[in-house]
C-alpha cells in the first residue's frame, strides 16, 4: 500500500505488486478465515480464528497466489472491539474513584481524631 501524494490510498495487487484500478469489476479484496471453532463453520460472520485480507487486480492473480503462496500471519478474527475498550476504561475510572473516595475519607478521620 502506497500514498498517492494525498490524493488517497492507492493499493497494490499482492500477487503482482501492480496498483490496483479500484474502479475495475474485476478488482477484489479476498478475506480468508483460518483456525476457525468447529461450532462456527455454518455462521455468517466468526468470532474465533484469525483472518487475512488479500488485494488483488483480477481473479486469475487470486487463483495464482492462493494456489502457490502461503498465507501470511493473520490478525484475530475478533479484535477487542471499542465498546469492550471502553468498558474496561470505565471500569479502571470506577476503581481509581473509589480508591480516591477511600484515600479522602482516611485522611478526614484522620484529621477528625487528632
Amino acid at each position: 500500500m502506497t500514498e498517492n501524494g494525498g490524493t488517497g490510498t492507492q493499493h497494490t495487487c499482492d500477487y503482482c505488486r501492480a496498483v490496483i484500478d479500484v474502479s475495475r469489476p474485476d478488482a477484489m479484496i479476498v478475506s480468508v478465515n483460518r483456525r476457525v471453532d468447529g461450532d462456527e463453520w455454518g455462521d455468517d460472520s466468526f468470532v474465533s480464528g484469525d483472518l487475512v485480507q488479500l488485494r488483488f487486480c483480477h481473479q486469475r492473480h487470486a487463483a495464482d497466489y492462493l494456489a502457490r503462496t502461503a498465507l501470511p500471519q493473520g490478525t484475530p478474527a475478533f479484535p477487542m472491539s471499542n465498546v469492550t475498550l471502553v468498558t474496561l476504561i470505565v471500569g479502571v475510572l470506577l476503581v481509581l474513584g473509589l480508591a480516591a473516595y477511600g484515600a479522602v475519607e482516611l485522611w478526614r478521620e484522620a484529621v477528625s481524631t487528632r
